[in-house]
């Protein structure tokens, strides 16, 4: 908890997710300030309105280099530039998958690190958390591997644990990957890049 409370008090970007009756929305916030007790928060989206009603509970996902973590905020009262919330009901190692993610198609470098191979893939879609890319072969779930990317010009780089594969087009295979190790810097700059997209799904 004590990284989590250090984590929150440097304007940590965070999800925001809705539920709705036929879907989940989601939307990008920032954390304005921080004391123990209460965070102000700013929320944004393209042409969608995320609306908190005093005394409901927010689901916030914060994405941080050591893990994904879901926090349950009462909402105290909105502000010109956002809400207090109360912090924390609830807080935990988030497993959900229902992640901001932007569909993308370039060139990732795949090490095993069981073997050791080197392989050209390419990725399929993007988020803060993790990444799928279509590769020649079946990866063994709970494998570690190394990837190397570059969204937008800028060099990412993570060790990751492969979460699930299942058979695609001509033979290959799509891999899902939990990133492990991306730092908090990239963390941001892939949120940012992913929450361009908002609003035209």
């Amino acid at each position: 908890m004590n990284y989590l409370l250090n984590y929150l008090k440097n304007n940590a970007k965070f999800e925001a997710i809705k539920e709705e009756k036929v879907a989940l929305d989601h939307f990008i916030g920032t954390v304005v300030s921080f004391d123990k007790t209460i965070i102000t928060t700013k929320i944004f989206s393209d042409e969608k309105e995320y609306i908190l009603e005093k005394g409901s509970i927010a689901e916030l996902i914060i994405y941080t280099p050591k893990g994904v973590y879901a926090i349950e905020c009462e909402v105290l009262k909105e502000l010109n530039n956002g809400w207090e919330l109360s912090f924390p009901l609830v807080a935990r190692l988030s497993q959900r998958r229902e992640h901001l993610r932007v569909n993308i198609q370039t060139p990732v470098k795949v090490k095993t690190l069981i073997d050791g191979e080197e392989t050209i893939a390419t990725t399929e879609n993007v988020c803060a958390g993790g990444i799928a890319f279509i590769f020649k072969r079946p990866i063994k779930n709970g494998a570690d591997i190394e990837l190397e990317f570059e969204i937008e010009g800028r060099h990412i780089n993570s060790r990751g644990k492969i979460v699930y594969g299942a058979p695609a087009d001509n033979g290959l295979y799509r891999t899902g990957v939990i990133m492990t190790s991306l730092s908090s810097d990239d963390t941001i700059y892939i949120m940012d890049f992913c929450s361009k997209f908002i609003g035209h799904a």
